[in-house]
C-alpha cells in the first residue's frame, strides 16, 4: 500500500507547476536591471555578470551592495547564493527580499543596514543555476536540481539532447552542482565518489 501512496504522490507532484509568486529568470533579471537603472541606488548597488550557465550560456548575475558597491574595497566580503538546486526556489525569494531590505530597510533596522553596507561588500546571487529554474518553471519537472548540461546516463558523453525524467529523483542530463562545480571535473573525487561515471552527473 505504501508504495502504491508514492508512486500515486510522485505523479501528482511531477504533474505540477509551480506558484506564479516564484520569481522566474526573466523576473529576477528584470528586477535586478530595473534597480541597477535607479540613480537613487548609485554608488550602492552594482550589477555584475559573474559567469554563464553550461548548456544555454544564460549569465549569472550578481549583486553588490555597499557604501561603494562601484568599487572594490578591502573590505570583508559576504556572499549569499539564493540558489544552486533548480528546486530551491524559495532561497531566491529570500536573496530578493534581502536585497530589498538592504536598499530600503524599515526605520527599525535602517541603522544596522547602514553599517552593514558601510563595512561589509555584500554578494547577492539569486541564482547560481538558471537554466534548472527554466525547467522548473516550465513545468518540465518541479523536482528537478541540476543544470541542462548534455550527459548521457552512462556518464559525461553529450548525445546532443536535454533529456529528463519528470519524476521525483531520475535526472537524466544535468550536473547537481551543489557538488560538482566544473573545478577538477576530469578526474573527480574518488574518495567521495568512488564510481567516476557517476561523479560527473549525480
Amino acid at each position: 500500500m505504501r508504495y502504491v501512496l508514492l508512486i500515486m504522490c510522485m505523479m501528482i507532484l511531477s504533474g505540477q507547476t509551480l506558484d506564479d509568486r516564484y520569481h522566474t529568470t526573466q523576473e529576477i533579471y528584470s528586477l535586478l536591471d530595473s534597480l541597477n537603472q535607479l540613480e537613487e541606488l548609485d554608488g550602492w548597488f552594482h550589477l555584475d555578470t559573474i559567469g554563464f550557465s553550461t548548456h544555454e550560456s544564460i549569465p549569472i548575475l550578481a549583486v553588490r551592495i555597499s557604501d561603494n558597491a562601484h568599487q572594490k574595497e578591502d573590505e570583508p566580503r559576504v556572499l549569499f547564493v539564493g540558489q544552486v538546486h533548480a528546486e530551491e526556489v524559495l532561497g531566491i525569494e529570500i536573496v530578493i527580499d534581502l536585497i530589498h531590505d538592504l536598499l530600503y530597510p524599515d526605520a527599525s533596522i535602517h541603522t544596522h543596514m547602514n553599517i552593514l553596507k558601510e563595512y561589509l561588500e555584500i554578494w547577492l546571487v539569486p541564482t547560481a543555476n538558471p537554466e534548472g529554474l527554466n525547467v522548473v518553471h516550465e513545468g518540465l519537472d518541479v523536482s528537478y536540481r541540476k543544470n541542462k548540461r548534455d550527459l548521457s546516463p552512462e556518464g559525461p558523453f553529450p548525445n546532443g539532447e536535454f533529456d529528463y525524467d519528470p519524476s521525483i529523483g531520475n535526472d537524466v542530463d544535468g550536473v547537481d552542482l551543489n557538488r560538482n562545480f566544473s573545478f577538477n571535473w576530469a578526474f573527480g573525487d574518488t574518495f567521495l565518489q568512488p564510481d567516476n561515471s557517476d561523479y560527473a552527473s549525480h
